[in-house]
């Protein structure tokens, strides 16, 4: 996963098709992968276009799949980690009680790693 400071986190495409074939069908998974599949996109800055790039990263922006997609991405996170999660709409928070601070740290950054 990488990170756009403009966007937020940009999810692997292999990544999500991996987490709808799990989820979902056979005939879904051809679908997800063909709208994922060969996208490109550019910039455009006081006029100036870049050219067009592949990109393997992340949905349209503005697409009726893109929150599907997300809540796919995300429903098996709180299996994932040990915090306890707390989940709504796009929000999500992570809960430790301290006991051994510098243990839960470790334990809070490896969670978030994830």
């Amino acid at each position: 996963m990488t990170t756009n400071k403009a966007e937020g986190p940009d999810i692997s495409n292999r990544i999500l098709l991996n987490t709808v074939e799990v989820i979902s069908c056979f005939d879904s998974y051809l679908r997800f992968e063909s709208y994922l599949a060969t996208r490109q996109q550019r910039v455009i800055v006081n006029g100036f276009t870049s050219e067009f790039k592949s990109t393997n990263a992340g949905v349209p922006q503005g697409s009726t799949l893109g929150p599907i997609l997300f809540l796919f991405f995300i429903n098996d996170l709180p299996d994932k980690v040990k915090s306890d999660t707390f989940m709504f709409a796009d929000d999500t928070s992570l809960m430790r009680t301290l006991s051994n601070p510098y243990a839960d740290i470790q334990l809070a950054n490896t969670d978030l790693k994830h």
